[in-house]
């Protein structure tokens, strides 16, 4: 776990200079912002799994699970009642969060195979 990074603690209204996107697959119900690798940030735009078989949690430094974390909205459209109470929109915005490290962004969903979707910026 990173404990902080070169945008830690910079100014959040900064025009980030660029940024990149990652595809977490869910393995053995959990996956790990870029696979537990640094990868600074100060910005991330995160949309939960994109099949509708399940919901997708997230936690912040510590492992997500069924129950421990914030549900996240679901890329596959209107197919969960998550879905349906987050967004009247086929595809729901995705949640939008300041931190500084994409990972220490950790995810839990019960269907392997699953992709949860980050956008960053730095």
């Amino acid at each position: 776990m990173s404990t902080g990074s070169d945008t830690y603690n910079t100014d959040i209204n900064c025009v980030p200079k660029d940024g990149g996107a990652i595809a977490v697959t869910i393995a053995s119900k959990v996956g790990q912002g870029n696979d537990g690798t640094s990868q600074p940030c100060k910005r991330v735009y995160v949309q939960g799994a994109i099949s509708n078989a399940s919901y997708t949690m997230m936690n912040i430094n510590a492992a997500a699970t069924s129950v421990l974390g914030i549900g996240l909205p679901n890329g596959g459209g209107m197919g969960t009642s998550i879905t349906v109470f987050v967004s009247t929109q086929v595809t729901p915005p995705p949640m939008v969060l300041e931190i500084d490290d994409v990972n220490k962004l950790y995810f839990w969903n019960a269907t392997d195979g699953d992709i949860v979707n980050i956008l960053y910026r730095r």
